[in-house]
Protein backbone atom coordinates (compact mmCIF):
# COMPACT_ATOMS: atom_id res chain seq x y z
CA UNK A 1 0.00 0.00 0.00
CA UNK A 2 1.59 3.12 -1.21
CA UNK A 3 1.63 5.78 2.08
CA UNK A 4 -0.72 8.63 1.94
CA UNK A 5 -0.62 12.08 3.31
CA UNK A 6 -3.71 12.42 5.65
CA UNK A 7 -4.12 16.09 6.86
CA UNK A 8 -6.57 16.96 10.58
CA UNK A 9 -6.91 20.15 11.40
CA UNK A 10 -7.06 20.33 15.18
CA UNK A 11 -6.40 23.44 17.46
CA UNK A 12 -6.29 25.74 14.48
CA UNK A 13 -3.84 23.86 12.77
CA UNK A 14 -3.16 20.97 10.93
CA UNK A 15 -1.22 17.81 11.83
CA UNK A 16 0.28 15.73 9.43
CA UNK A 17 0.14 11.83 9.56
CA UNK A 18 2.09 10.03 6.97
CA UNK A 19 0.81 6.73 6.28
CA UNK A 20 -2.51 5.22 6.30
CA UNK A 21 -1.25 1.78 6.35
CA UNK A 22 -0.59 2.69 10.31
CA UNK A 23 -3.11 2.11 12.98
CA UNK A 24 -4.22 5.23 14.57
CA UNK A 25 -2.99 4.13 17.72
CA UNK A 26 0.48 4.17 16.53
CA UNK A 27 0.43 8.18 17.79
CA UNK A 28 0.32 9.65 20.64
CA UNK A 29 -1.86 11.03 22.37
CA UNK A 30 -4.76 8.51 22.74
CA UNK A 31 -6.57 7.14 25.88
CA UNK A 32 -5.43 3.58 24.92
CA UNK A 33 -4.54 0.33 26.88
CA UNK A 34 -1.66 0.16 25.32
CA UNK A 35 -0.06 3.18 27.30
CA UNK A 36 1.08 2.38 30.48
CA UNK A 37 -0.57 5.21 33.06
CA UNK A 38 2.35 5.78 34.60
CA UNK A 39 2.04 9.99 34.62
CA UNK A 40 5.83 10.30 35.95
CA UNK A 41 8.06 7.52 35.93
CA UNK A 42 9.16 6.42 39.36
CA UNK A 43 12.70 6.43 38.72
CA UNK A 44 12.45 10.16 37.97
CA UNK A 45 10.09 10.96 39.76
CA UNK A 46 12.63 12.70 42.52
CA UNK A 47 13.81 14.50 40.19
CA UNK A 48 10.99 15.81 38.78
CA UNK A 49 10.06 16.96 41.99
CA UNK A 50 12.97 18.85 42.76
CA UNK A 51 12.48 21.06 39.29
CA UNK A 52 9.20 21.59 39.98
CA UNK A 53 10.22 22.69 43.10
CA UNK A 54 12.53 25.27 42.00
CA UNK A 55 10.04 26.67 39.36
CA UNK A 56 7.57 27.55 42.52
CA UNK A 57 10.76 29.28 44.57
CA UNK A 58 11.21 31.14 41.95
CA UNK A 59 7.57 32.24 41.65
CA UNK A 60 7.88 33.03 44.73
CA UNK A 61 10.77 35.22 44.43
CA UNK A 62 9.56 36.94 42.04
CA UNK A 63 6.40 38.02 44.19
CA UNK A 64 9.01 38.96 46.60
CA UNK A 65 10.30 41.60 44.46
CA UNK A 66 7.08 42.31 43.14
CA UNK A 67 5.75 43.19 46.61
CA UNK A 68 9.25 45.30 47.73
CA UNK A 69 8.63 47.25 44.30
CA UNK A 70 4.93 47.74 44.94
CA UNK A 71 6.07 49.04 48.69
CA UNK A 72 8.40 51.56 47.52
CA UNK A 73 5.99 52.48 44.40
CA UNK A 74 2.45 53.24 46.36
CA UNK A 75 0.07 52.62 43.34
CA UNK A 76 -1.79 56.10 43.87
CA UNK A 77 1.89 58.36 43.87
CA UNK A 78 4.52 56.34 41.17
CA UNK A 79 7.89 57.45 42.44
CA UNK A 80 9.60 55.91 40.09
CA UNK A 81 8.54 54.38 36.36
CA UNK A 82 11.14 52.55 35.67
CA UNK A 83 10.19 50.33 39.19
CA UNK A 84 6.73 50.09 38.14
CA UNK A 85 7.11 49.03 34.49
CA UNK A 86 9.73 46.36 36.22
CA UNK A 87 6.76 45.73 38.56
CA UNK A 88 4.92 44.98 35.33
CA UNK A 89 7.70 42.86 33.71
CA UNK A 90 7.88 40.81 37.11
CA UNK A 91 3.88 40.44 36.88
CA UNK A 92 3.90 38.85 33.64
CA UNK A 93 6.75 36.39 34.43
CA UNK A 94 5.37 35.46 37.61
CA UNK A 95 2.11 34.51 35.85
CA UNK A 96 3.85 32.56 33.01
CA UNK A 97 5.32 30.25 35.58
CA UNK A 98 2.39 30.20 37.99
CA UNK A 99 0.25 28.76 34.94
CA UNK A 100 2.98 26.43 34.35
CA UNK A 101 2.73 25.26 37.56
CA UNK A 102 -0.91 24.37 37.51
CA UNK A 103 -0.28 22.65 34.18
CA UNK A 104 2.02 20.03 35.18
CA UNK A 105 -0.65 18.85 37.30
CA UNK A 106 -1.98 17.55 33.89
CA UNK A 107 1.17 15.75 33.07
CA UNK A 108 1.17 14.13 36.34
CA UNK A 109 -1.77 12.54 36.25
CA UNK A 110 -1.33 12.11 32.38
CA UNK A 111 -2.05 8.46 30.80
CA UNK A 112 0.91 8.87 29.42
CA UNK A 113 4.64 7.92 31.08
CA UNK A 114 6.93 10.75 31.11
CA UNK A 115 10.64 10.90 32.06
CA UNK A 116 13.29 13.30 33.11
CA UNK A 117 16.89 12.56 31.43
CA UNK A 118 19.63 15.00 32.62
CA UNK A 119 22.42 15.48 29.91
CA UNK A 120 25.49 16.95 30.07
CA UNK A 121 26.17 20.99 29.99
CA UNK A 122 28.01 22.11 27.83
CA UNK A 123 31.25 24.14 28.95
CA UNK A 124 30.79 26.94 26.68
CA UNK A 125 28.61 29.13 28.62
CA UNK A 126 27.62 31.49 25.46
CA UNK A 127 25.58 28.21 23.93
CA UNK A 128 22.35 27.62 25.03
CA UNK A 129 21.78 24.06 26.07
CA UNK A 130 19.67 21.92 23.47
CA UNK A 131 16.99 19.51 25.41
CA UNK A 132 14.56 17.73 23.68
CA UNK A 133 11.07 16.39 24.12
CA UNK A 134 11.37 12.65 22.67
CA UNK A 135 9.36 9.16 22.37
CA UNK A 136 11.65 7.08 24.11
CA UNK A 137 10.93 3.65 22.14
CA UNK A 138 12.58 1.33 25.15
CA UNK A 139 10.39 2.69 28.18
CA UNK A 140 7.50 3.87 25.85
CA UNK A 141 7.54 6.79 27.66
CA UNK A 142 8.16 10.87 26.56
CA UNK A 143 11.45 11.50 27.83
CA UNK A 144 12.26 15.50 28.78
CA UNK A 145 15.63 15.49 28.09
CA UNK A 146 17.32 18.56 29.35
CA UNK A 147 20.82 20.09 30.52
CA UNK A 148 19.26 22.32 33.44
CA UNK A 149 16.29 23.58 35.11
CA UNK A 150 15.75 26.11 32.18
CA UNK A 151 15.06 23.43 30.06
CA UNK A 152 12.96 21.60 32.05
CA UNK A 153 10.46 24.41 31.65
CA UNK A 154 10.65 24.72 27.65
CA UNK A 155 10.14 20.83 27.19
CA UNK A 156 7.64 20.44 30.10
CA UNK A 157 5.89 23.12 27.44
CA UNK A 158 6.15 20.50 24.71
CA UNK A 159 4.48 17.94 26.78
CA UNK A 160 1.51 20.33 27.92
CA UNK A 161 1.31 21.22 24.19
CA UNK A 162 0.97 16.93 23.34
CA UNK A 163 -1.09 16.80 26.25
CA UNK A 164 -3.58 19.44 23.88
CA UNK A 165 -3.24 17.29 20.61
CA UNK A 166 -0.73 20.12 18.95
CA UNK A 167 1.85 16.81 18.96
CA UNK A 168 2.02 13.63 17.97
CA UNK A 169 4.49 10.70 18.04
CA UNK A 170 4.57 7.75 16.12
CA UNK A 171 5.05 4.82 18.14
CA UNK A 172 6.78 2.42 15.85
CA UNK A 173 10.07 4.46 14.87
CA UNK A 174 9.67 7.99 17.46
CA UNK A 175 9.14 9.98 14.55
CA UNK A 176 7.13 13.80 15.71
CA UNK A 177 4.28 15.53 13.95
CA UNK A 178 2.85 18.67 14.51
CA UNK A 179 6.11 20.82 16.20
CA UNK A 180 5.54 24.41 14.66
CA UNK A 181 7.69 27.59 15.26
CA UNK A 182 4.08 28.63 17.45
CA UNK A 183 4.95 25.80 19.46
CA UNK A 184 8.68 26.57 19.82
CA UNK A 185 7.75 30.52 20.49
CA UNK A 186 5.32 29.30 23.76
CA UNK A 187 8.15 27.15 24.95
CA UNK A 188 10.81 29.70 24.67
CA UNK A 189 8.18 32.58 26.20
CA UNK A 190 7.68 30.04 29.27
CA UNK A 191 11.46 29.44 29.46
CA UNK A 192 12.65 33.24 29.45
CA UNK A 193 9.70 33.58 32.45
CA UNK A 194 12.22 31.44 34.34
CA UNK A 195 15.18 32.63 33.38
CA UNK A 196 15.70 35.38 30.62
CA UNK A 197 19.66 34.71 30.57
CA UNK A 198 18.59 31.29 29.53
CA UNK A 199 17.45 32.86 26.31
CA UNK A 200 20.23 35.39 25.86
CA UNK A 201 22.34 33.70 23.44
CA UNK A 202 19.55 32.67 21.16
CA UNK A 203 19.83 34.71 17.92
CA UNK A 204 16.64 36.40 16.38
Amino acid sequence: MTPIALSRRRNGRFLLYLSLSLPLWAFLPHPSSTLAPNYIDSTTRPTWDSLVTLIRLKSNSLGNEIEQLKANNPPDSIKDPLAYNKALFLTNRKYRLDTLLANLQRLEKSEIKYLVTIISKTTDSSKVIDGCTCYDLLTQGIQFKIGDISNFVHEVTHGLQLEDGKLAYDKKNGDSFGNDIEDEIEAYKMQFAYSPDSVAGLQS
